[in-house]
């Protein structure tokens, strides 16, 4: 009988709870339902606490579950909270514009 080697698969997350979803997915929604619960403690108005739970459910779910498809070398995507995480390193790196570096003889440098 013949022994294939099977390569890993590096490039997504390993479906542990049932099968369907990552621990990643399940810290999301048991994270939602504790801020839930915590929210129902506080005495506010019954609407104001359902609108909270609904938007906390929503948001946390989006970051569970949504994969952002349009990044390039990424076959499978990269999942929401990832791509917010490296949008927010992007937007504080310093950037270098080359159009403003040595311009026709003139010393333009960016600081």
């Amino acid at each position: 009988m013949h022994e294939f080697i099977m390569p890993l698969n590096l490039t997504g997350e390993e479906k542990m709870i049932g099968g369907v979803m990552s621990l990643r997915q399940v810290g999301y929604l048991s994270a939602g339902v504790i801020i839930i619960f915590m929210i129902c403690l506080i005495p506010l108005p019954a609407i104001v606490k359902v609108i909270l739970g609904i938007m906390i459910m929503v948001s946390l779910a989006i970051l569970a579950f949504i994969k952002i498809d349009n990044i390039p070398n990424l076959s499978y995507g990269i999942s929401m909270d990832k791509y917010l995480i490296l949008r927010w390193e992007y937007r504080k790196k310093q950037k270098v514009y080359p159009i403003f570096l040595e311009k026709e003889g003139n010393d333009f440098t960016c600081q």
